[in-house]
């Protein structure tokens, strides 16, 4: 009986830890990221690797904000694209959506540099692929 009231005393004890480790990881993508570079490996035969680094043509802009929403805006092969959308995390995963589309990718943090990483299925049109994407937290200083 002891050992019981002891387990029930620590259990709101462990709910918050979780809690707060949950939302430790998620304020670490809270921010503004830039985009550096992107290594896509197509599953293809033989294999195909594209690396695009960010220049005047390629770069963009994440703002990831503590309400759960973001907004993007950047150039891709000299075609401007902007949006906004929500995001969300599970475990590893970052879940993103934009406009009725849901792009879920495994993520990590490290020393302000934020790592996607995003596989794509392959389809009658087109080759597997497995990307990982390079954003560097941009360092607001007063």
């Amino acid at each position: 009986m002891k050992n019981l009231k002891i387990m029930f005393r620590l259990i709101p004890y462990a709910f918050l830890t979780v809690v707060i480790f949950a939302q430790n990881k998620q304020d670490k993508i809270i921010g503004i990221w830039e985009f550096q570079t992107i290594t896509t490996l197509f599953n293809s035969e033989p294999e195909e690797t594209l690396i695009i680094n960010k220049d005047i043509n390629n770069n963009e802009t994440l703002t990831m904000r503590d309400d759960g929403s973001f907004s993007f805006r950047g150039i891709y092969e000299s075609m401007g694209n902007a949006g906004i959308g929500t995001w969300t995390t599970e475990e590893n995963h970052l879940i993103l959506n934009v406009t009725n589309q849901k792009i879920v990718s495994n993520y990590e943090h490290k020393n302000n540099i934020l790592f996607l990483t995003i596989f794509e299925a392959e389809t009658n049109n087109y080759y597997g692929s497995n990307s990982v994407i390079k954003y560097t937290k941009r360092l607001i200083r007063p």
